[in-house]
């Protein structure tokens, strides 16, 4: 197989590869040559050659495995290595070209020397390539001993392409240029080479015909060629065109003005190529020019003020740069820049040369000097205009000033933007006050109901009106001013609101069991609050508000029909009414009922009357604190168990028609039975004995029984009184009671209460007493006493100091331990019981002494010399005798017992401290030891003492085993010959510094405790390390590389250490005894140091070093010599070794020549005596300076052979054979010759010998090319016949892009990749040494057919049929068509198309389709079989199941479904199992399902596609609205996306209770429901198949039940009415409205029970409370009646007086009559005060500090009761804070300040002042705060 080889260009070559000028043309045929090859023998690469100009232009063609390589010397260059190829650019294409190349073999400087004739011109194509073709296979035959060439043989089969010609160039920059050029139909590729008149050439290789060259020179000649290429090579070179770019544009221009001379001074950068440049000024409708040759020019007669744009264009000859320049803009007048935003100015104006300083003018006020050309004017306000001027100053001299330049300021933002809407129109009007600068103004309106809710209006004036606003829209409004440049900052306006929208979908249901009913609605846009109506038939009207959609009116008579609307308010407009609705109420309650008390049973008997169709009744009963009892019954009386004591029950009764409750019915009380006591206690008087018992009162008790019974059945006791308490004496001690105390009223009596009472314990008998010398303690016993629950034990002191002891033990202990006894005192010890509070008398007593007091004051005086110790203390009382001891720290005791307070310790040991002790003892009891005094003796000599040299200076170290206690030590070290040294230290060692090295000495050791000296130590013995050997000398050795050191003796040295250390730190030790030595084997090119030291037995000197001595240099490396075989000049090149080198000498010798010796500086050097056929040895020697380097770096040359000369070529016509013979060259082992043809299309012949003639020949075509195909395989045999000349045979076959191919030497081989349904064409070719055939052998293959694929079936119903198609197959001219079924049944078809019928099918039959195609020859592989696949749904999960026919050899199966959203699912089978299930399907889904066989690691083709319907989904969007005036329920849905579709609705709910609806349609309505309640809801889809899951639940409220219990407080002083009532069923939230007869309407909402109104004062008011949801409110409503406070005094003002703590009160005082007045002042801790007057004023004393005060004026004829609290308020003077105190919080720098007696309501600051002045504060409501810094 040919692999091409990439165009030239990629390897960045030109075709020659040759650094050298040469007067000949350069030929394209000799690159086209060395591309051939490089297509011919793909495994070669280029590797080019740069030669001295004496050297001929060469090519080289390098095998990609030859190690080989050539270094170029100064003066040749080398010859290709062996298996390389040169070629000759200077070749005749009009003769025959014989070139004769000989070659030498040895080692590796192979050579093959140039022609010895000047072959003839340039060759042909076809040629150039079989030369190629023939010289790399006569190379590959010879030299296959060195040179192994891999890869398959092969020759060329394609032509180089036709030549083309270029049609179009075009500079288009000054460095592009376009290409265009004809399109040649055989090339693949164009070789574009454009050669300037100097550089770099360009070229590149493009597909197209047309291009654009890149990165060109501007301004130079490019003349411009085209190659054509194919596989075959590169055709003729086009007709040569120049084309000439272009001048680049002028860039980096700038200008320099100067205002005193109207010039500029235009400069640019340098264009290539330019010769002038012209310079252009435009500005103010005139031109002004300046030419030059430099790089700048000046225009004169520039005017003042004006804008210019300069431009300038380079010229050379009678070219220009191709447009102007990069323009630059410059001014010479003033520029003024105004920030809108901030009214900053910035005044700028051109610079004037030479000018010191500028002064800039903003009118009459603000100035500005510069060096800029620029100034800052910010103090300017918004909407005026100002003027600004400049002058220059230069020295002394100013300038005159400029033209004033004039500039206007933002408009200032519009004051008073104001808002007006029109509740009964869609228009919004805005106005504002003018702003100053403004020219016009913006409004712009944006609302909230999307985004194209904007409005906007543009107006000169200072209002504007906008329309079509819609209903409930909240607006944001913003203004801007503009003038003609700048605008103001926006104004935001105050939001706008838009009437409201009506509320929609209002209804209104009944409130069960209530007297309301509850309104609801949807939200209406722009709605604050909402209000509903209601009107009976006699047109009164009852409503509620609320903040939501749900609102309950109450007040409503029962079984009464009303209609309702609402309207929806923000507070400045209402909406209009809703449409009306119509709402029944509850039905009335039952009358006549009558409650009475079972006092026994606890109950209360409820009747009333009714009628008789009720369906049951229910009795409640609630007391005051609001707890509930009830009883149903369908009678007309029932029972109410479990009672509450002492409770006034209200009962009531309501009864059920079965759909709501009626409202309860009027109260009636009763009371329940009397409550047991509470809070019953029980006392004893301790002294007197008797016994108390109390008890708080019982509601509804008419009197109190008390029972004492005794607990061991003694006699009891007992009272009865209407009081809360008895008492009962009693004569005896410690016995228990039980008491029980009863309630009665008439003849119920309650249940007891009950507790225990008990005596006053009896007294402890049997004390006895037992001391604990160890501790000074007692332990007290006693015998049990009667009643007791704990004892007390206390012990008095008699006799002696200290406080009274005592203990209590636990219940029921009877020991007790008395500790903490004084020493020395005596006590009295006694025990009493105790019992509830109460104690016993005490009893018996014992007498109780202490131990002795411990010693006091001991002193210790220790003798150094006889380590003997004197000990002395005070006495102690009560003690007669002492016990001293001493305890060592090496565990030694001693001790002494006398009757004195003093005694002497001997023995004591050396370097111990001691713990002296004393106690005393009183005969039986030893007091505490005295506190311990501590002391040592004196130290002991030191031991183990160790002395060590330190051998890095002239030192010692001494160490010794520390003692326990810190000491101190001496070390002396001696020597006769140098005196004494020492050292002191604390530790366990020192070091004795400054001894003389070599020197014995002597050492001891003394301690010292500071008190006591201790012995000296044994004398132990050292030596100092030895002395650092000096005068070192060495020698080097450069012939042997060895080193010779000496040195002179040292004192105390036993021997000596030296050592050589190279650069790398490699160091070679030894060890001498005597001051000399050796060192060899060194290597080359290494800086050695010398050093070396003196050792004793076990120290080392300081090394002695030695001056660095440096060996030989290293042997040059890599030595290689390449020779130029034409000049017989060799190049010899080596690397550098280790050393500074200064020279290398290099010899080369031949046997019988002189030796040639050169010295040179550099790693190579040029050998240009050699003789030709000679071997020489080459040597390199590197020298220092000092020594020079071994003969081991060599080399030989083998010089080339030298010219061989041709004696003869004859040419035999007959044979087509050629005889060329040469004069034999005993140098030469072969030669070759090659011979060229000069007709186009012929081949060249060529011959390799080692003689000295050669006879050329060339192979013929092979014949007969005969392939054999196998159809069931990818395999052919070719054949054909046998061919003379020929080596090998190369044979391929192609069909499109697929290729294979053979190489044999026999006349046979197979290919064996063919693939299916291709025309393969065949071609043969035979491969000589010398040539390859002329032209291939030529045959085809037609492959067999493939498969035919995407095979379907479908079967016409009606007859049976079965309709079978397929994709159609390459290479096929029929096909036949099978099917077999499972009872045995097969059907065939044959067609030459792609569909076929299969007619008669089996009913009910399985089948199995294949389809076979078949060529003229062949029959091609059988389709896959088409088997019908079966599916099935389980409606239960949603499950579908395939089922399928099995496959031959499955080892499993897995079936897809795939729907039309994309999703897929999968189910796997085992091959014994024909069926899976997919349990994951979506719902409402069509699915194609598919299977497919695995078997062996391998798939089947997927099954033709089967439809399965998923189970449907359940419907979407279920919803419930409630009609709140029937409290019905609307129910919708979506309907299902699938036909016939039924719909089931599930409900839950108390109220009609659980049930499922079937409906066909989309919506339902649930009816009879109960308010206050939540119905749950969900929905299911069916169809003929299956039934869906249910929808997600909703949860929908009902109508909420209407409140009750409706009570109304006022109060004197204040303007509310609290609102309270009983909450209503399912109400999330109550409005409560209060109207008064004048007409005021006060209304509240609240999430609780309660609210409060704003009241007119002294007006009746009927009050409504209705219960409300966000969807509705109830049907009922809860009312009452009641009158607000009455009206009090107006223009009520108090002030404080501070000073006297007075309230100076006045107000408006009423006309008519003598009317007096009570100001009173109520603080929130409930005290008051008060002052009374006939007049308008008066003054409140007596206040309390630091509280908040409600102030009321009450006249006298006013009925106000007790006033709690008014609307007005005021402080009384704060308190004056008391006892303030501060902590400092050290860590975080935080002081807290406390205080006391302030008041609840007041306020205090607190501030501390520093030392500097500087201050903080803090404040607080409380009795503290901090300070922080």
């Amino acid at each position: 197989m040919v692999t091409p080889m990439p165009p030239l260009t990629d390897s960045g070559v030109t075709p020659y590869s040759t650094a050298a000028p040469t007067t000949e043309p350069r030929h394209w045929a000799s690159r086209f040559l060395v591309t051939t090859m490089a297509a011919v023998t793909a495994g070669f690469r280029w590797a080019p050659l740069t030669c001295p100009k004496h050297c001929t232009n060469v090519a080289m063609l390098r095998p990609k495995h030859s190690e080989m390589s050539t270094r170029l010397g100064a003066g040749g260059c080398s010859a290709p290595a062996a298996g390389q190829l040169m070629v000759e650019p200077r070749l005749s294409r009009t003769k025959i070209s014989i070139a004769v190349n000989s070659a030498a073999t040895e080692r590796q400087n192979s050579c093959v020397h140039t022609p010895l004739k000047a072959v003839m011109s340039l060759l042909g194509e076809h040629q150039v390539a079989n030369l190629a073709r023939l010289w790399v296979e006569r190379l590959q035959h010879t030299h296959s001993d060195q040179h192994v060439l891999q890869g398959k043989k092969s020759r060329l089969r394609a032509e180089a392409p036709a030549t083309t010609q270029i049609t179009r160039v075009k500079a288009m920059s000054s460095t592009t240029v376009l290409l265009e050029w004809a399109h040649v139909s055989t090339a693949d590729s164009y070789f574009v080479v454009a050669i300037p008149e100097e550089g770099q050439n360009h070229t590149v290789t493009v597909t197209n015909t047309s291009m654009v060259l890149t990165g060109l020179t501007p301004r130079m000649i490019y003349r411009c060629s085209v190659f054509t290429e194919n596989s075959g090579g590169q055709g003729w070179q086009s007709m040569v065109k120049a084309v000439l770019t272009p001048l680049s544009p002028v860039s980096d221009v700038s200008v320099d003005y100067r205002c005193d001379s109207n010039a500029a001074v235009v400069s640019w950068a340098p264009v290539f190529g330019a010769d002038s440049y012209r310079a252009t000024a435009t500005g103010n409708g005139t031109v002004k020019y300046c030419t030059g040759l430099g790089i700048k020019c000046q225009i004169e007669g520039m005017a003042c003020s004006q804008s210019y744009m300069v431009s300038v264009i380079a010229m050379a000859g009678n070219c220009k740069s191709p447009g102007p320049s990069n323009i630059t803009t410059f001014q010479t007048g003033l520029y003024l820049f105004r920030e809108c935003s901030t009214n900053a100015i910035i005044f700028s104006w051109a610079p004037i040369n030479h000018t010191d300083y500028y002064l800039a003018t903003l009118g009459e006020t603000q100035h500005c000097m510069t060096s800029d050309v620029h100034c800052f004017f910010t103090k300017t306000t918004c909407g005026q205009g100002y003027n600004f001027t400049v002058y220059s100053v230069t020295g002394a001299c100013s300038s005159q000033s400029s033209q004033p330049a004039t500039i206007k300021t933002a408009p200032c933002v519009p004051q008073n933007f104001r808002t007006t809407s029109d509740c009964s129109a869609d228009t919004l009007t805005l106005s504002w006050e003018p702003s100053a600068g403004a020219l016009f103004y913006d409004v712009e309106v944006i609302g909230n109901q999307g985004p194209d809710d904007d409005y906007n209006c543009s107006t000169s004036d200072d209002s504007c009106t906008i329309h079509g606003f819609h209903c409930g829209q909240h607006l944001s409004t913003s203004l801007v001013a503009y003038n003609n440049e700048c605008s103001s900052r926006m104004l935001m306006g105050r939001a706008a609101e838009t009437v409201p929208c009506t509320p929609q979908n209002v209804s209104a249901i009944m409130d069960c069991g209530a007297d309301s009913v509850t309104v609801r609605w949807n939200m209406a846009s722009g709605a604050i609050f909402y209000s509903a109506w209601v009107l009976d038939g006699s047109g009164h009207v009852h409503s509620c508000q609320t903040g939501g959609t749900v609102c309950q009116v109450r007040g409503l008579q029962c079984s009464t029909m009303y209609t309702g609307y609402v309207i929806a308010s923000n507070f400045n407009c209402n909406s209009s009414e809703s449409a009306w609705v119509t709402m029944e109420t509850a039905s009335c309650p039952p009358d006549h009922v009558r409650a009475t008390l079972d006092c026994v049973a606890n109950e209360a008997l409820v009747s009333w009357g009714g009628e008789a169709h009720m369906q049951s009744y229910t009795a409640m009963a609630e007391d005051p604190e609001g707890h509930a009892l009830n009883c149903s019954t369908a009678e007309h009386s029932c029972a109410i168990e479990r009672l509450r004591c002492g409770q006034r029950y209200r009962v009531s009764v309501l009864y059920h028609d079965g759909v709501c409750p009626s409202m309860p019915s009027a109260p009636v009380f009763m009371e329940s039975v009397p409550c047991g006591p509470e809070s019953m206690s029980t006392s004893v008087n301790c002294s007197s004995g008797q016994l108390a018992v109390d008890w708080n009162a019982s509601p509804g008790a008419g009197g109190y029984t008390v029972v004492l019974t005794r607990g061991d059945g003694g006699p009891g006791q007992s009272c009865t009184t209407s009081d809360t308490g008895c008492s009962f004496d009693t004569s005896e001690c410690g016995h228990e009671f039980s008491v029980e105390v009863k309630s009665f009223r008439g003849a119920c009596q309650s249940f007891a209460s009950e507790d225990t009472i008990r005596e006053v314990p009896c007294a402890p008998r049997r004390l006895a007493v037992e001391r604990d010398c160890s501790d000074n303690s007692a332990t007290v016993t006693w015998e049990a006493s009667r009643g007791a629950e704990s004892y007390t034990v206390t012990g008095a002191v008699v006799a002696g100091g200290g406080p009274p002891v005592s203990c209590s033990p636990g219940a029921g202990t009877t020991t007790c331990r008395l500790e903490g006894l004084a020493c020395g005192a005596v006590y009295d010890v006694t025990v009493v019981a105790v019992a509830a509070g109460c104690s016993s008398d005490p009893g018996d007593f014992v007498v109780l002494p202490a131990v002795p007091c411990q010693p006091s004051q001991l002193t210790v005086s220790v003798d150094c010399s006889t380590n003997d110790a004197t000990l002395s203390w005070d006495g102690s009382a009560s003690a007669s005798r002492y016990s001293a001891q001493a305890v060592g720290t090496d565990g030694q005791r001693l001790g002494c017992d006398v009757t004195a307070p003093t005694c002497v310790l001997e023995g004591l040991h050396c370097g111990q401290g001691y713990v002296f002790t004393v106690s005393a003892s009183d005969g039986s009891c030893f007091s505490p030891s005295s506190l311990p005094v501590e002391d040592a003796t004196a130290p002991c000599a030191p031991t183990d003492v160790l002395v060590a040299t330190v051998c890095s200076r002239e030192a010692i170290t001494v160490s010794w085993t520390r003692d326990s206690v810190p000491l101190n030590y001496n070390v002396s070290a001696s020597s006769p010959a140098s005196g004494m040294a020492s050292c002191a230290t604390g530790g366990a060692g020192c070091t004795v510094e400054g001894l003389q090295c070599g020197t014995e000495y002597s050492v001891s050791v003394r301690a010292t405790d500071g008190h006591c000296e201790g012995p000296s130590s044994a004398l132990q013995f050292v030596h100092c390390a030895p002395c650092t050997p000096g005068n070192v000398q060495r020698v080097l050795n450069c012939s042997s590389n060895t080193v010779d050191a000496s040195w002179d003796p040292a004192a105390g040295a036993f021997y000596y250490a030296a050592s050589l250390t190279d650069a790398q730190n490699v160091t070679t030790p030894f060890n001498t005894t005597d001051p000399a030595f050796t060192f060899a084997d060194l290597r080359c090119a290494q800086r050695y140091t010398f050093a070396v030291a003196a050792l004793d037995r076990t120290c080392s000197s300081a090394l002695s070093l030695g001056a660095p001595v440096t060996t030989a240099p290293c042997d040059p490396e890599n030595v290689v010599a390449s020779l130029d075989c034409q000049s017989g000049v060799a190049t010899v090149t080596w690397t550098a070794g280790l050393g500074d080198i200064v020279y290398y000498t290099v010899l080369a010798q031949a046997p019988g020549q002189p030796t040639i010796s050169i010295q040179v500086y550099t790693t190579s050097c040029i050998l240009d005596q050699l003789q030709c056929g000679e071997v020489y040895d080459v040597y390199v020697l590197a020298g220092d300076g000092n020594c020079n380097s071994s003969l081991y770096a060599s080399t030989t040359i083998n010089t080339a052979p030298c010219t061989p000369q041709i004696l003869s070529h004859v040419l035999n016509c007959t044979t087509n054979q050629a005889l060329v013979t040469w004069a034999p060259d005993a140098h030469a082992v072969s030669f070759s010759v090659i011979a060229m043809p000069t007709a186009i299309g012929e081949l060249a012949a060529s011959c390799f010998t080692t003689g000295d003639s050669c006879v050329l020949n060339t192979p013929c075509t092979p014949a007969n090319v005969d392939p054999t195909y196998t159809c069931a395989s990818s395999i052919a045999l070719l054949s054909w016949d046998e061919t003379r000349g020929r080596l090998f045979f190369y044979a391929s076959v192609r069909a499109g892009q697929h290729m294979d191919s053979c190489t044999t030497d026999e006349t046979h081989c197979a290919v064996h990749s063919l693939l299916c349904g291709r025309l393969y064409d065949v071609s043969v070719d035979a491969v000589a040494l010398h040539c390859n055939s002329s032209q291939p052998g030529r045959s085809q293959i037609q492959t067999a057919p493939c498969a035919p694929q995407n095979v379907t079936a479908s079967l016409v119903c009606s007859d049976n049929t079965a309709q079978v198609s397929w994709l159609a197959s390459g290479g096929a001219v029929r096909y036949e068509v099978v099917a077999l079924g499972r009872d045995g049944d097969r059907k065939q078809c044959n067609t030459t198309g792609t569909t076929c019928s299969l007619p008669n099918m089996h009913c009910a039959e399985t089948y199995k389709i294949t389809v076979t195609p078949y060529s003229d020859t062949c029959v091609g592989a059988t389709s896959t079989s088409l088997i019908y696949i079966a599916v099935s749904l389980q409606c239960v999960g949603n499950v579908g199941t395939v089922s399928w026919l099995p496959a031959v050899l499955a080892d499993s199966y897995q079936a897809w479904a795939t729907a039309v959203d994309g999703h897929n699912h999968t189910c796997m089978a085992a091959g014994n199992v024909t069926n899976c299930s997919f349990t994951d399907l979506h719902c409402g889904e069509s699915y194609a399902v598919t299977v497919v066989t695995t078997d062996r690691g391998c798939q089947s083709e997927f099954s033709a596609p089967v439809t399965l319907k998923s189970v449907l989904c359940p419907p979407a969007n279920l919803a419930g609205v409630t009609f709140c005036p029937l409290n019905n329920i609307e129910v919708t849905w979506d309907a299902s996306p699938e036909s016939d579709v039924a719909y089931h609705l599930h409900v839950w709910s108390v109220t009609p209770g659980n049930m499922t609806i079937s409906i066909p349609d989309t919506d339902y309505q649930l009816t009879g429901l109960q308010c206050g309640t939540t119905i749950s809801l969900a929905i299911e889809a069916e169809d003929a198949v299956c039934l869906s899951a249910l929808s997600q639940t909703i949860y929908v409220p009902t109508v909420p039940c209407a409140p009750t219990d409706l009570t109304a407080v006022t109060q004197c002083g204040t303007e509310l009415g609290h609102l309270s009532w009983s909450a209503g069923s399912g109400a999330t939230g109550y409005v409560a409205t209060a109207t008064a007869a004048n007409g005021h309407v006060s209304s509240c909402s609240s999430n609780g029970t309660s609210c409060s109104v704003l009241l007119d004062c002294g007006q009746h008011y009927t009050a409504e409370v209705v219960s409300s949801t966000s969807t509705c409110n109830s049907s009922g409503v809860a009312t009452t009646h009641f009158d607000s406070a009455p009206c009090l005094p107006e223009n009520v003002v108090a002030v404080l007086d501070c000073e006297s703590d007075v309230f100076v009160v006045q107000w408006d005082a009423g006309t008519g009559g003598t009317v007096s007045y009570t100001a009173v002042a109520i603080a929130g801790d409930g005290s008051r005060a008060d002052c009374v007057t006939l007049g308008s004023s008066c003054t409140i004393s007596g206040l309390h500090c630091g509280l908040t005060y409600s102030i009321a004026v009450i006249p006298s004829t006013a009925n106000c009761g007790s006033i709690n609290s008014t609307d007005y308020k005021i402080e009384s003077a704060p308190c004056t804070p008391q006892g303030a105190a501060v902590v400092l919080e050290c860590s975080t720098n935080v002081a807290t300040v406390s205080w006391s007696g302030t008041g609840p309501d007041q306020y205090q600051v607190v501030t501390a002042v520093g030392s500097r002045g500087n201050t903080a504060a803090c404040n607080s409501t409380t009795t503290h705060c901090s300070l922080t810094s």
